[in-house]
């Protein structure tokens, strides 16, 4: 089925997008590729690095986080790239349970800045002002 395969990979153009973006991200000092949609991203000092999992579900919710990291399980963020997609707040809870964080692109973009439990509660304030 690859409708399914789609859902779960994210299409090279968003890869080369989420590349570029992190690249020119003044956190980050390196990206690599894992491979299998998982990247390390080398933050500057004082930050330290993170290994985040590519995904293009265009709901995240508790399932396919689950399944994402019984596949990943080291990560510690999952993003859903497509400017459509989005997570469910259970999702969010879910990962925030288990240490990782579940974002957005854009919303990861802002958790880079952060470590912790500020890097994994991690909302853009556009986000958090909907959820008041």
């Amino acid at each position: 089925m690859p409708w399914l395969r789609y859902q779960k990979q994210a299409d090279p153009d968003s890869v080369a997008f989420f590349e570029q973006g992190l690249r020119n991200h003044t956190r980050v000092s390196e990206l690599v590729d894992l491979g299998n949609q998982t990247y390390r991203v080398i933050r500057v000092q004082p930050h330290g690095s993170i290994d985040v999992y590519l995904t293009n579900h265009y709901i995240l919710g508790e399932a396919q986080l689950d399944e994402i990291l019984n596949e990943a399980p080291d990560v510690d963020a999952v993003v859903t790239i497509s400017g459509y997609n989005s997570y469910s707040k259970h999702a969010k809870e879910m990962g925030r349970d288990r240490g990782v964080g579940v974002f957005k692109y854009g919303e990861f973009l802002g958790a880079l800045n952060h470590d912790g439990d500020a890097f994994v509660d991690y909302i853009a304030p556009e986000r958090d002002k909907k959820r008041r």
